[in-house]
């Protein structure tokens, strides 16, 4: 029996027959089936109308050749469409009436817009096949009469960015996530219970500048009752929520193994649209206030007296923040931003020949702004706007050596940062100005998935290998041409590096001047003499750079780490960072030692926002960096998204057995329909998976671009601490995967390797939080030639004698040491300016220090290996002399290096050493 096939299209009509004809088949009783096509007929003369699937007229000898395709294979982030057919179809009555005449140039073409698409249906026999989107390409003349039309029917992926367009993440209606912000919503998220786990209240600072101190008197500190609050905060949303919610926008249902991989649970994006916490102008003014003092008696002071009297207003009607306190007079600013403050009272003097009083705003009790009158005054008016930062604080007072009359006295807010507690929140407010399309290509770029329409209104997203894995195996031996093939070398990327977006915040910056690459990436080359052009992929999402918050004294210098691991969203001028998407895993609730406060309650727990899914982590905790990074405490995490997700799917790819194969078949139409494009190919004994299929429906024939899908070893990792390990491939029956060896286990590792052991290579100062914060990154700048991996300094700057003579090398003693990198492979000796090199090579010393003495002796100072003298000495000949070493040795394990002087000429001598320093460097 011939195939024949049959293709319709939307004609675009709004329906406005239907919905009545509903509702009176809703409210009729009886009888209405056979009135119903009049009632029709009468609509259509009034100008009614039916939205309808219109058959297309088509030439009889027209094809149907069906493109099935998946990623191209060196743009691994496009999305693919499941199915395309150009067609031609003639400029019939029928197609002209769908197409609105588009040929007729003078024609006003209506409600169609020629560069939309419109819904259509493929049918085979009758039964519909695929569902899909036509575009509308063109109208081809012959002898001045309209001939053809071309147009391209798309599979469903297709018609999902059309309905998706240009439409922006805050424009999606997220009213289902829209709640109540408080105190115990807020703790609910914490336990992933608010709105079934999908939103969550991670603590960050996004322009605090919090500080941990156990002295009073420190701005931002969060272990003072004012603490975190929450107008400091902003939501996030779960990762697989947000992606199903902007598919459902567009009328589809998502589902697919990547929703429900483990690793989905606890990861979560904080979408952001402006810096710094949620804001919204139509949110509380938490910061206002209205108070007042009636009556007030004004203090006449004596000359001499300069401190002014604080008015304290005892009578509060608006404070909904509490930041004024009515006992002591004081309002403490809680959040940064302007404010505006207005001052209103009447002065009256009392006579006398020279009158005044002075009023005036103190900021954290200095002066900042007065006012004075010398004249009687009614309705007196003083306004100040200051810039606060949190824990700020402000009173109102005045000085008078006049007699003023008591009088009422009225202290204002009127304008503060806006806040969030206890409003309800909107999602939208949160969600950033970026394209739906450009989020959900950013999670397929990401995570290496695809998207799989299976009906009209349902897609599923999978990760590619896992797809792969889900396919079954079809045995097409029957139908393929075996005799004429073509085997084509896969082609091999010479780079392969993958990155998240770049992030300004002050913790990223500092890691990429110091590592001299971006947080969480990876890059690596194969080892292949041909390689083509280089893969690089970046996401458009933002990590977290690990960090800590320090414990800080009185003055703000660091005393210690403490346990809160506090991300911060602030660039190194302390402003806030906008970033769109932030995409991190919640490592649940950490019981801290350093506790906090929060909403003016202490905690003991801490919601961690990390770029791992544990703290500490283990070697199995997930990661949202490409590659191997370090973790704070514990081992660094393997389970990287490159390990997860793109691991596999590459070195299979990428492989000595990889290669593309064309060949041609005929396959049965029914095996055609039962086909998915994750299924194993097998082809007289070789298994294949499908790179793409052009299939002809009437002829059966099927032009085929397979890909080998060798299942090779594949390179594993393991860490202890922060020190990497890897185990390489193997060749087996399947062949041998390129990507193997150390040149790219040490690029996914991001390692280097001293003697025979590997480190991870990130040098990173988790702390953030020094007075010199915003001169980090400079600091780093001009610092990255010598802290590059290990290095240990050892000083000293307290003055002590030393003696010696001209037989005996004597040890310039040291006092502290400080160590950037990792130096377990080496021991510093303080008394006895001492380095023990566990494992041997190329090091740099560096010693420096400043003398004191008599009698202009002369002195030698040596770098000295093992107690023997090298080529690294100085000498001195004045009573006062600084020196500095330098030098590059060669070491075996175990070797000792010291700094010491003697004398040079013989006899006993003491020196004051003033300072000194000895310096270790292992690049």
């Amino acid at each position: 029996m011939e195939l024949r096939f049959s293709l319709t299209i939307d004609n675009g009509v709004e329906d406005t027959i239907t919905p009545i004809m509903t509702a009176l088949a809703t409210r009729a009783v009886s009888g209405f089936t056979e009135g119903q096509q009049c009632c029709i007929e009468k609509l259509e003369a009034l100008g009614g109308a039916f939205n309808e699937l219109l058959p297309v007229d088509l030439f009889q000898d027209e094809s149907v050749e069906l493109n099935r395709q998946l990623k191209d294979l060196q743009d691994l982030s496009t999305i693919w469409t499941d199915y395309t057919q150009a067609f031609q179809i003639p400029a019939s009555e029928t197609n002209n009436q769908i197409f609105s005449d588009w040929f007729d140039e003078n024609i006003v073409l209506g409600g169609w817009n020629p560069n939309l698409g419109k819904d259509a249906t493929l049918y085979i026999h009758s039964i519909p096949v695929y569902n899909g989107r036509v575009e509308f390409i063109g109208c081809k003349y012959k002898d001045g009469i309209p001939q053809l039309y071309n147009i391209v029917f798309y599979g469903t992926t297709k018609k999902i960015l059309d309905i998706w367009g240009e439409t922006l993440l805050n424009q999606v209606d997220w009213s289902s996530y829209n709640h109540f912000v408080s105190y115990a919503n807020i703790l609910l998220s914490w336990n992933q219970a608010l709105l079934s786990g999908d939103v969550l209240w991670p603590i960050a600072d996004y322009n605090q500048g919090w500080r941990y101190s156990t002295m009073k008197g420190v701005n931002g500190n969060i272990k003072d009752s004012r603490g975190v609050e929450i107008d400091d905060l902003r939501p996030s949303i779960r990762l697989t929520a947000m992606l199903t919610k902007v598919f459902d926008a567009a009328g589809y249902t998502l589902s697919g193994s990547f929703l429900s991989r483990p690793e989905m649970d606890d990861a979560y994006i904080l979408p952001m649209q402006t810096a710094g916490p949620l804001y919204d102008p139509e949110y509380f003014k938490p910061g206002t206030l209205t108070s007042s003092k009636s009556p007030f008696t004004y203090t006449q002071r004596t000359y001499g007296t300069v401190n002014y009297d604080k008015i304290i207003y005892n009578t509060v009607t608006l404070n909904p923040s509490g930041n004024y306190n009515a006992t002591t007079g004081i309002y403490t600013a809680n959040r940064l931003g302007n404010y505006e403050f207005r001052a209103e009272f009447n002065v009256t003097f009392g006579g006398g020949a020279y009158n005044s009083i002075n009023f005036a705003y103190m900021l954290n009790g200095r002066v900042v702004s007065t006012k004075a009158y010398t004249t009687t005054t009614a309705g007196g008016l003083f306004t100040f706007s200051p810039r606060l930062k949190p824990g700020d604080e402000i009173s109102f007072g005045y000085l008078t050596f006049s007699s003023v009359s008591t009088g009422a006295v009225y202290l204002y807010c009127l304008d503060a940062p806006q806040g969030i507690a206890d409003t309800t929140v909107r999602f939208e407010d949160a969600m950033p100005q970026m394209k739906i399309k450009d989020f959900v290509n950013g999670v397929i770029k990401s995570f290496n998935c695809i998207l799989i329409p299976t009906s009209s209104n349902t897609i599923e997203i999978h990760n590619l290998q896992d797809w792969y894995s889900a396919g079954t195996t079809k045995n097409w031996s029957p139908f393929i041409n075996v005799k004429d093939i073509e085997h084509t070398k896969l082609p091999i990327p010479s780079i392969i590096s993958m990155t998240h977006k770049e992030s300004e915040c002050l913790a990223s910056e500092y890691y990429r001047n110091i590592n001299r690459r971006e947080y969480g990436s990876v890059s690596f080359a194969p080892v292949i003499d041909y390689p083509t052009d280089a893969f690089e992929l970046e996401t458009p999402f933002n990590v977290i750079c690990p960090q800590i918050l320090d414990a800080v004294n009185a003055n703000g210098q660091r005393v210690r780490a403490t346990d809160l691991s506090i991300a911060r969203f602030m660039d190194k001028d302390d402003k806030p960072v906008q970033q769109d998407l932030t995409l991190f895993y919640y490592g649940g609730k950490f019981a801290v030692t350093d506790q906090y406060y929060f909403n003016g309650i202490q905690q003991s727990f801490f919601p961690l926002m990390t770029s791992y899914s544990a703290y500490p982590t283990v070697q199995s905790s997930y990661s949202m960096a490409f590659g191997l990074e370090y973790s704070i405490k514990g081992d660094a995490p393997v389970n990287s998204i490159y390990n997860l997700y793109w691991k596999e799917y590459l070195s299979r790819m990428y492989s000595t057995q990889s290669r593309l194969v064309k060949m041609t078949g005929i396959i049965p139409v029914g095996e055609w329909l039962n086909f998915e494009l994750n299924d194993t190919i097998a082809i007289s004994g070789n298994y294949y998976k499908v790179q793409s299929v052009k299939y002809d429906m009437l002829t059966e024939i099927a032009n085929l671009e397979l890909i080998t899908y060798p299942d090779v070893d594949i390179l594993s990792f393991g860490t202890t601490g922060q020190k990497p390990t890897y185990t390489d491939v193997v060749v087996n029956v399947n062949g041998k995967s390129y990507l193997n060896d150390y040149p790219v286990a040490k690029g996914i590792m991001n390692a280097y390797r001293f003697g025979t052991q590997d480190y991870l290579d990130t040098n990173q100062d988790t702390t953030f939080n020094q007075n010199s914060v915003s001169d980090i990154s400079q600091q780093m700048q001009s610092l990255q030639a010598i802290v590059q991996f290990n290095q240990i300094t050892m000083y000293r700057d307290a003055v002590v004698p030393s003696t010696t003579d001209s037989t005996l090398w004597a040890a310039i003693p040291q006092e502290h040491q400080e160590s950037i990198g990792y130096v377990q492979n080496i021991t510093a000796d303080l008394p006895n300016a001492k380095y023990i090199c566990t494992d041997g090579g190329q090091y740099k010393f560096t010693a420096m220090v400043s003398i004191l003495q008599t009698g202009n002796k002369n002195i030698v100072y040596g770098i000295l290996v093992n107690g023997i003298e090298t080529t690294a000495y100085a000498t001195t000949d004045s009573n006062f002399h600084s020196i500095q070493i330098d030098t590059i040795l060669d070491l075996a394990p175990t070797d000792e290096v010291t700094f010491k002087w003697k004398m040079y000429t013989g006899a006993a001598h003491t020196i004051q050493i003033l300072k000194s320093n000895f310096l270790v460097l292992k690049k």
